[in-house]
């Protein structure tokens, strides 16, 4: 919202804001099935899979029927192909021929070739069942480590291998293209989904091609467009959000890009809800979407040059990276015609080159990720930079726990979107202001695992150090408007470069640079729109602890005042450390005790496993 429109006029704005969410997240959608058509997986795409899974049940049944036939005496059509199937799991093979028909159905293609690749995956299923048969541990593994990528042609290849590797031959499975063509014809059947066209060719031979049906293609076109609305890019909203009243209003003007205000419930926990009185939650819910903020622009700038700028390098934030960018993977110790001789001589080397290559594809992914992350929180911060003031809608989990709607760049995403962000609203410091300002900034930096007055200090003595960060890292304006870059090869940035989370720290510098610049005869009634965050610490045990009176687990999660901050993850961490020490340096030990309780009339028993004890009772009866 912007100080000089009325709320009618940002309302306005606000509605068309929404509108754009929806044909944004549209847009998204038809990207994400265009991918999926030009690489043959449409049935991962939320249309086509609705249909995908409710034929697989009527292709299964009818295969069932028909191979429970060819086992009678009655002569039928095609029994050697159903005998064949019998050895099957029907709902195996109706997945394997919906899954490859339909993976293709947006591009016209021979019968013949689509009951090859039946056939094919039908012979690769029975491969990897006689792997998982002959040798469980090693299937297991390859698959835990196989499934890691999302690439399916690689995955199926290298599942094969490895099944070769564990001595399944491939080739004892040999089925004949009978069998493709025959299951073709039941999903043709059953279906209705797809029916066969005869098309000539230059040489005026006639070849059979499948097309999926025109009420099919329709019926996808619908759910697709159905699924398309629901995948909005939810923004922060121009104006305050809707008060919650219900369990389903509230948040944005258009209620369906809120949803309910209850995520991940099932039906009878939102039956439970309605008969309780929630009007002290929405009470809560509503006055923290009334929190408007801004865009620091001083941080985003910062942010822009370092991932757009090419040529910049910095720690603290990956430039840009394009899908195009191969991963930049080990190269080969020997030429290719020799790699087989030299795994065969080397195969600790080989298996080391193996994890380097692994490795290297695995950062490339978290790295374009990340870029991809950082790309859009950077986009959704240059399309708020001009208001003045936007607000969070606010949704809760089945716990209870509130999370801004909007995503990517809000309160609770990473430290860049944190660090972009600054209240709307100024508020003077006052006595403490400066205190728990201080104590952010060490935070940020990542001197947090000591008193909140230790961390106070250590911003005192980097004084000189923050100053200098602040003005080295900050863009300014010249008497022509134009923007002049800081020094980015200064040493007066190591500290940004050195934070746990470097762009709330340059926040927190560029705060206190203020505060420090300022007269001081003003500075108490210094007005800021820095965020101070603040965490809880294992906020169920704290409240465990409150409720119980457990003074030794309250000091454990700090709702007891010490001389430092606990950390009951480190201390869980560090006894289980033990026991894995312990258990490598001595021998197994167990003890089994039984006794009888005659008053009770029941066993008591006791095992001891090393250090640990377990009980148990049983009834004499």
């Amino acid at each position: 919202m912007k100080t000089n429109e009325t709320i009618l006029e940002a309302q306005s704005r606000q509605l068309l804001f929404e509108d754009d969410m929806v044909l944004d997240g549209i847009k998204k959608y038809k990207s994400i099935l265009a991918l999926a058509r030009k690489k043959e997986e449409e049935t991962n795409t939320y249309g086509t899979f609705t249909a995908y899974v409710q034929s697989i049940n009527h292709i299964a049944d009818y295969i069932r029927e028909q191979c429970e036939y060819a086992a009678g005496p009655k002569p039928g059509r095609k029994k050697a192909v159903f005998k064949e199937l019998a050895k099957d799991d029907p709902i195996v093979v109706a997945t394997i021929v919906a899954r490859t028909i339909m993976n293709s159905m947006s591009t016209k293609k021979k019968v013949s070739d689509i009951a090859t690749n039946i056939t094919t995956r039908l012979k690769e299923h029975r491969g990897q069942d006689e792997f998982r048969r002959i040798n469980r541990k090693y299937y297991d593994s390859a698959r835990k480590i196989i499934d890691k990528t999302s690439n399916v042609e690689w995955k199926r290849f290298a599942l094969k291998q490895h099944a070769k590797i564990a001595g399944v031959d491939f080739a004892s499975h040999k089925l004949d293209q009978q069998i493709g063509l025959s299951l073709l014809e039941i999903f043709v059947e059953i279906t209705g989904f797809a029916h066969y066209i005869n098309i000539r060719g230059s040489n005026k031979h006639q070849t059979k091609y499948l097309e999926p049906t025109q009420e099919y293609l329709n019926k996808i076109a619908d759910r697709d467009q159905e699924f398309g609305t629901t995948m909005p890019n939810k923004l922060p909203m121009l104006i305050p959000p809707t008060a919650w009243d219900s369990l389903t209003s509230g948040g944005y003007l258009n209620n369906d890009l809120s949803g309910p205000l209850v995520r991940g419930t099932t039906a009878k926990y939102k039956k439970e809800l309605e008969s309780h009185n929630l009007t002290e939650v929405y009470n809560a819910l509503n006055t923290i979407q009334k929190t408007g903020f801004r865009v620091n622009n001083r941080v985003m700038l910062v942010a822009d040059y370092l991932f757009w700028e090419p040529g910049v390098e910095t720690k603290t934030l990956g430039q840009l990276v394009t899908t195009k960018e191969p991963p930049d993977l080990p190269p080969r110790p020997v030429h290719k015609d020799e790699m087989d001789k030299w795994k065969d001589e080397n195969p600790e080397e080989f298996k080391k080159w193996l994890k380097a290559r692994k490795d290297s594809r695995q950062e490339h992914v978290r790295k374009k990720s990340k870029s991809f992350a950082t790309r859009d929180i950077l986009e959704i911060a240059e399309k708020m930079q001009d208001e003045d003031s936007f607000f969070f809608p606010i949704s809760l989990d089945f716990r209870g726990r509130s999370y801004p709607i909007a995503k990517l760049l809000n309160v609770q995403g990473n430290g860049l979107s944190r660090g972009l962000l600054e209240y709307s609203e100024p508020i003077k410091y006052g006595k403490n202001g400066l205190f728990w300002v201080k104590v952010a900034c060490a935070n940020a930096y990542g001197y947090d695992k000591c008193s909140f007055e230790d961390r106070a200090k250590w911003v005192d003595d980097n004084h000189q150090a923050i100053l200098n960060c602040a003005n080295s890292l900050e863009f300014t304006i010249d008497e022509n408007d134009e923007v002049i870059i800081p020094s980015f090869d200064s040493k007066d940035r190591a500290l940004f470069e050195e934070a746990d989370s470097p762009f709330e720290f340059l926040s927190a510098c560029f705060e206190l640079k203020d505060y420090w610049h300022a007269p001081m005869v003003d500075r108490e009634n210094f007005e800021s729109h820095f965020m101070v965050g603040l965490d809880a610490s294992q906020s169920g045990i704290q409240n465990l602890s409150a409720l119980t009176r457990d003074e030794d687990g309250a000091a454990k999660v700090n709702l007891i005042p010490g001389d430092k901050p606990e950390d009951l993850y480190a201390q869980v961490a560090s006894k289980v450390n033990e026991a894995i020490d312990y258990d490598l340096n001595h021998e197994r030990q167990k003890e089994i005790k039984v006794t009888y309780d005659t008053e009770n009339n029941e066993y008591i028993s006791w095992a001891k496993v090393n250090r640990v004890s377990y009980r148990m009772t049983a009834s004499a009866t």
